[in-house]
């Protein structure tokens, strides 16, 4: 049975992984929730509200790295079709950014998403 072993605050950005005309909807103060669950020494990743891209609903297999100043969660993608997306959150509480895989086939590179803040705080 997996155990919720991590959740955090996820703000939803219009555009930014967020579905049509849920885009503006205020859910929790306008925030989602990521949720990491663990089952023996297996990971999975989904998120929670009305305004989440549906590639990110479901529990997704998940690939954790954990440093002493933070933990990157990079789910794996649902379809093809699908943004790659990880999470690197900080340790200490105080938040973290959403990287977007970017790139063609062979020169690909993670990018942060400096247009917008993600809240990564621990619920």
């Amino acid at each position: 049975m997996a155990a919720t072993v991590g959740e955090w605050t996820y703000k939803v950005a219009p555009g930014a992984l967020a579905a049509g005309r849920y885009a503006n909807q205020i859910f929790n103060g306008g925030y989602s929730r990521a949720q990491l669950f663990q089952d023996g020494d297996m990971f999975t990743f989904r998120l929670q509200g009305p305004a989440v891209d549906d590639c990110f609903t479901k529990e997704l297999p998940a690939v954790v790295e954990r440093s002493e100043q933070q933990t990157t969660i990079t789910p794996e993608p649902y379809m093809a079709a699908c943004p790659k997306i990880r999470l690197v959150i900080n340790n200490d509480g105080s938040g973290g950014v959403v990287q977007l895989r970017v790139g063609r086939k062979g020169a690909e590179s993670w990018q942060t998403d400096e247009e917008h803040q993600y809240g990564l705080t621990p619920r």
